[in-house]
């Protein structure tokens, strides 16, 4: 029993081991399926995608590029079969299916709306996870907290590079296991050593952890926010829970940070703007991270003259830290509401029309992206009357794409519009980071609104009229 035992470990090892290599495998794969599926060569992708299957099994998406490609040929039965099968291997994104334009020729026939009923109950019975409290009392205790983390981090990192392979919903949910139980031991420990030396920094870790389930409900496609909010309010528990237990911890300034940002995600504007200016001011804005907060928060509640004020404070001591940094693509949005698009960007943006017309609209969009075609069907209306004058930057941010495709794409999806093709350099140039993405401007090159609300879209563009289509150059 001892040999078997052993035997299963280094099996299971062997595959995890393997993981980058199968990842790429399965990755390099869907990439030749998709040029199949550009082409419109349905029984090509098809067979594709099957391969990619036969690379990894439990992964969702290729059962669900399958029934995309059956449902592009009006074949609702084929299409619901493959669509079962995706949700009984982990689908679980309502809202993409929801949206996704490759089922609008099958939406409405019985073996689809089968498939919507079958995906909700798989909500029901395997939802989205979520951070749980393990009783401690169910754990095994520790002489210290670096008794508890290194299996902890062993077994996270172990799991990090299954994660193409396992898909998003498989992936959490054992990512989460893997932090349920770090929680349920640090809980542990503490109510058992809660005067020991290293007591501070275990109720610090638990922040910590609170703060990656934050960071990997970040990342939640099924869009409604719920994950997100859950694990907000985590961070915001232990946060607390940490500042009146170790008020003189040297870790302070990092948890005092992080219930900041937990109070920004939950929309608490105002508290959490108070939470960051106290921190800035009790720290002596020792990092940077707390003003980029602030200049992030303000960008979406603030003034525009707070705005400027923090992000010149921010810029003036941080200008090469933020340059280097991945911060950098947080500060997009305030960056682009502060300064707006930079002189030598606008020069090339600026669309030939007079100054006092319709203002620009900005759409930055890649041809792989649902998302992006949904957008672009909805801003046709505004640009046919005349309120707005869009100018689409199409990237293919995949790679995947010829120059006749792109352009195939641009006619059915932005007639009419101006278009900058592969302009992937200008999301590059302006630090966007995901696609679409609306900048509402002047042709001088001031940004009016960062993906605007109908309410701002109300407020800058011109009353409705009729304006001629401008072919796509």
């Amino acid at each position: 029993m001892r040999f078997r035992v052993l035997a299963l470990l280094l099996l299971a090892g062997g595959v995890v081991a393997q993981g980058t290599t199968l990842a790429e495998r399965f990755l390099r794969q869907e990439q030749a399926a998709f040029a199949h599926y550009n082409k419109q060569a349905w029984s090509q992708a098809i067979a594709a995608f099957e391969q990619q299957i036969a690379i990894f099994p439990r992964n969702p998406r290729p059962y669900y590029n399958i029934a995309c490609c059956y449902a592009r040929q009006g074949d609702a039965e084929r299409t619901a079969t493959w669509l079962g099968l995706s949700i009984a291997n982990g689908w679980r994104d309502a809202e993409h299916l929801g949206k996704d334009p490759d089922f609008d020729g099958v939406r409405q026939s019985q073996p689809f709306r089968g498939c919507l009923a079958q995906l909700e109950q798989a909500r029901r019975q395997d939802p989205a996870p979520l951070p749980r409290r393990i009783p401690a009392r169910n754990v095994a205790g520790a002489a210290a907290v670096h008794d508890i983390l290194p299996d902890s981090l062993r077994a996270e990192s172990l799991l990090r590079p299954q994660q193409d392979l396992l898909g998003e919903h498989q992936y959490r949910k054992q990512l989460f296991q893997i932090y349920d139980l770090r929680m349920a031991r640090l809980a542990r420990y503490l109510a058992e050593n809660g005067d020991a030396p290293d007591a501070g920094e275990a109720a610090e870790v638990r922040v910590r952890t609170a703060m990656a389930y934050l960071v990997q409900a970040t990342g939640d496609n099924e869009g409604d926010g719920e994950l997100r909010d859950v694990a907000a309010r985590y961070v915001l528990r232990t946060a607390e829970e940490f500042l009146r237990g170790y008020p003189s911890s040297p870790r302070l300034s990092n948890v005092r940070y992080w219930r900041a940002h937990a109070l920004a995600r939950l929309q608490q504007a105002e508290p959490a703007e108070r939470a960051l200016r106290q921190l800035l001011a009790d720290h002596g804005d020792a990092a940077p991270l707390a003003r980029v907060e602030l200049c992030a928060l303000l960008a979406d509640h603030g003034s525009r003259e707070d705005l400027a004020r923090e992000y010149q404070a921010l810029m003036a001591k941080w200008y090469e830290e933020v340059l280097r940094g991945t911060i950098r693509i947080q500060l997009a949005k305030a960056r682009l509401l502060a300064e707006g698009i930079p002189a030598e960007l606008a020069k090339t943006l600026r669309a030939p029309a007079a100054e006092g017309e319709a203002p620009l609209l900005y759409v930055f969009v890649s041809i792989h992206s649902v998302e992006s075609e949904l957008r672009l069907k909805r801003l046709r209306e505004l640009a046919r009357a005349g309120r707005v004058r869009p100018v689409v930057i199409c990237a293919d941010t995949r790679q995947r794409a010829s120059d006749e495709e792109i352009q195939q794409w641009l006619e059915t999806h932005a007639p009419g519009m101006p278009a900058i093709v592969r302009g992937a350099e200008l999301f590059v140039d302006l630090w966007l980071s995901r696609v679409p993405t609306l900048l509402l401007a002047r042709n001088g090159g001031e940004v009016l609104a960062f993906d605007p609300t109908d309410d701002e879209l109300d407020r800058h563009t011109v009353p409705e009229k009729k304006i001629t289509d401008t072919p796509n150059r």
